[in-house]
């Protein structure tokens, strides 16, 4: 019997084993792969995003300090000339001045405009709005009654800043990503607007999304929690207060690793196939060697060890009994009147009868006795240490069992009987041609004396004797 056939079982365990910790290791190994690389896109993208809120942040300080410039500039220009009014010279020189002042801003435009007297007091804190994906901030300065018209001039300021463009190298980090901005101007109430982010592009649009910080988070510090980069700035001065919240970073990480990571990922799909290849020709191999010793080794239709197999395990068995000084016996059975059976049901009942009696000494016997179809009706059993009284047992057991039951074949019942030749092996001068033949004669003994009965070496003997 060949080492594949001999550990058959144990080395398709280890062929499995080996393909499923292969497997593992390499999901092992690309899943800490894509861990790292997501890490650290989701600590560029903060970075990112840091970079971004503190420039924007910087702006909104910058259009709020041209704001309140307004108010110093005109508290110089004596204006009310005619007993607290304005006339009509001074509001076309304000109007120019004004517009001279808005070259200086930032993305400024500045008008005086004419409010009713019974209209709302003007606001002088600038309001933040977010407009066709611009930032503004409109204030307005109560300049005063205006002499014709009773109406009140008001200074209106108004700036507006796009979102800033991102580098060149870096919009793929911001590709589809929403930074949630709730911005407060001193103690005016909160604005909530986002910063949608499209390739080296950014926008606001409005947003109706409140939320705060986490309270440990410092002023000036960028925490990233729960996959979220979140950051709040402070200026002291003016009481502008900013706070900023991504969507979770890293969304796109795993589209983003097997689109850099193809080739490698391709390898080592590769790699795998090919050897999970080999492996399955290993399986093949084995279950075909399995195949091939069976179909050399057993007997087609009863599935019993055939005469060559059954010759070769009772020599090992023989030379095992030799070693150990332990014997054995050996049984000839033969099925009494089997050609009766096929003469009158046909050989479909036959093998049936045949199979049925394998079935049968499969039910009596050990797991470690041999038992094989030595040709036609008749088997052969090996019983390992197993004296002459032992055997015996064995074959009254077996031939009560044929007594109480019988082969079917459709809606018939066929009784089947059995012949023994029982011999028990005799030392060291005792081979195993001559077990098999002083078996044979045993068994043809039992058929004279009219079979269905069991002669054995101890029976003969006392036969003879007699």
């Amino acid at each position: 019997m060949s080492l594949v056939v001999k550990h058959g079982k144990l080395l398709r365990g280890l062929v499995y084993g080996v393909a499923a910790l292969f497997c593992l290791i390499g999901v092992v190994v690309v899943e800490d792969q894509f861990h790292r690389q997501l890490g650290v896109f989701q600590d560029s993208q903060a970075a990112l995003l840091r970079q971004h809120s503190v420039a924007a942040f910087e702006r909104v300080q910058e259009q709020l300090d041209g704001h309140r410039l307004q108010p110093a500039l005109l508290s110089g220009l004596e204006l009310n000339l005619n007993g607290g009014c304005l006339e009509e010279p001074a509001r076309v020189f304000l109007q120019g001045w004004t517009q001279l002042r808005s070259q200086g801003l930032r993305a400024a435009t500045q008008r005086v405009q004419a409010w009713p007297e019974s209209g709302i007091a003007s606001p002088q804190a600038p309001r933040l709005s977010v407009v066709d994906g611009t930032l503004q901030l409109t204030s307005h300065i109560d300049l005063g009654r205006a002499c014709a018209g009773g109406e009140r001039l008001v200074l209106e300021t108004r700036t507006e800043s796009h979102a800033l463009t991102l580098a060149r190298p870096m919009p793929s980090l911001a590709a589809d990503l929403v930074l949630h901005v709730a911005l407060q101007p001193g103690a005016q109430p909160a604005q909530f607007f986002d910063i949608v982010f499209h390739g080296e592009q950014a926008e606001y649009r409005p947003s109706a999304t409140a939320f705060t910080p986490p309270a440990e988070l410092e002023p000036g510090l960028a925490l990233v929690s729960e996959g979220r980069f979140q950051m709040v700035l402070v200026d002291e001065a003016t009481g502008l207060r900013a706070v900023y919240r991504s969507e979770p970073l890293g969304q796109d990480g795993l589209q983003r690793y097997l689109r850099f990571n193809a080739r490698e990922l391709a390898l080592i799909l590769g790699i795998t196939l090919a050897l999970l290849g080999v492996l399955g020709f290993l399986l093949h191999t084995i279950g075909l060697s399995e195949r091939l010793h069976r179909l050399s080794t057993r007997d087609f239709l009863t599935g019993l060890y055939n005469r060559r197999a059954a010759l070769e395990l009772a020599g090992a068995e023989r030379a095992r009994a030799l070693r150990s000084g332990r014997g054995f016996c050996v049984l000839q059975l033969d099925i009494d009147h089997f050609k009766r059976v096929n003469d009158s049901f046909g050989h479909d009942a036959g093998d049936i009868v045949l199979q049925f009696f394998a079935e049968c000494l499969r039910g009596v016997l050990r797991e470690q006795d041999l038992l094989a179809r030595m040709g036609g009706e008749e088997f052969l059993v090996l019983l390992p240490e197993t004296d002459l009284l032992g055997a015996r047992q064995m074959a009254e057991r077996l031939r009560y069992v044929l007594h109480t039951t019988a082969a079917s074949y459709g809606q018939q019942h066929i009784a089947v009987t059995c012949s023994l030749g029982l011999t028990a092996w005799r030392g060291v001068d005792d081979d195993l041609p001559a077990l098999l033949k002083r078996a044979d004669q045993l068994l043809y003994q039992a058929k004279q004396q009219g079979r269905d009965r069991c002669v054995d070496d101890q029976s003969a003997a006392d036969t003879r004797a007699v």
